[in-house]
Parts: C-alpha cells; structure tokens; sequence
C-alpha cells in the first residue's frame, strides 16, 4: 500500500520514461474513463473506512462499559484517546489501500490493453496517424480502433494544463 501523498504512477516501469504531468494526466484519463463507476466505488471506499472507524469505536466503547461495570475507570481514559485517535486513522489506510489497489489495477489493465500486438511494445506517448500507429519497435501497424482504444487512451498529454 502506498502512502495518500505518494506516486501510484511510479509502480509502473512502462511510465518512467514520463515526467510527473504527464503521469497524473494519465492517471485522470484512466479514472475518467471509468465513469461514474469510479465515483461510486471511491464513495464505497470512503464508506468502508468509516465503518471500520465505527466497528472499532463500538467495540472499544462495550469493552469499557463491561470493564468498569458503570463505574469510570480513570486507567481506560488514555486507552480510549488513543483508540479514538487510531480507529479514523486505520479507517482512512483501509480506504486508501482500497483505492489504490482499485487504480493500479485500472492503470495495469489499461497499460496490457494498450500494447502492440505483434511485439507488446508500449506506445504511450505516440500520437497517431488517421487513427493508426505503426510500431516503432516492430514496425507493424495498427489502429486503436482493434485495441478498443482512442486516441486519448494513450496520450501522454491530455489534460495537461499548457500553462504549468
């Protein structure tokens, strides 16, 4: 699992030819085309998180009724504090590890997809021609078209902001 503030991106040898921009520009294609299927699988992980955050509250809070038998137990409060502090936290690393499993396996399939078909060279970065690219690798020819791809699926380039 990697970080929130870390690169998933760069778990893929096939993007480190690419600078930062043109990674994350990728990686919001990629999530774009997903749809509102991403939306609502993100809001499921953001959910899952915060029913572990529950879970993990309400068990804690019936261990300390069942240990202080209605009386306060000043040894339980730090305990406490702390389970309140770790249980948002454990909820938030499972709903990233969620999402990010999702995503690297959203880029890992669209990276296979994207390869050629006669020597699985990787032609992110090029741009077509008519619809069509011919390998530079191989030197056969090919049109997205057959991969069920467009040519956004393997720029390098939308959604990059000219100004930056």
């Amino acid at each position: 699992m990697r970080l929130p503030v870390s690169k998933v991106y760069r778990a893929f040898p096939e993007l480190d030819r690419f600078d930062d921009l043109r990674c994350e520009a990728y990686v919001r294609t990629v999530r774009r085309a997903q749809g509102g299927i991403g939306l609502l699988i993100g809001f499921a992980h953001v959910l899952l998180g915060v029913a572990t955050t529950l879970v993990m509250m309400i068990v804690f809070s019936m261990g300390v009724a069942t240990a202080t038998t209605g009386q306060r137990v000043p040894s339980l409060v730090p305990l406490g504090f702390l389970v309140m502090v770790v249980a948002p936290a454990l909820g938030a690393f499972v709903g990233f590890g969620l999402r990010d499993r999702r995503l690297r396996r959203l880029l890992r399939s669209q990276i296979e997809q994207s390869r050629c078909p006669e020597c699985s060279y990787l032609p992110l970065g090029l741009v077509p021609a008519d619809g069509s690219i011919r390998c530079p690798e191989c030197g056969g020819s090919f049109t997205l078209a057959e991969l069920g791809l467009t040519a956004a699926d393997i720029s390098m380039s939308r959604g990059l902001d000219p100004s930056r």
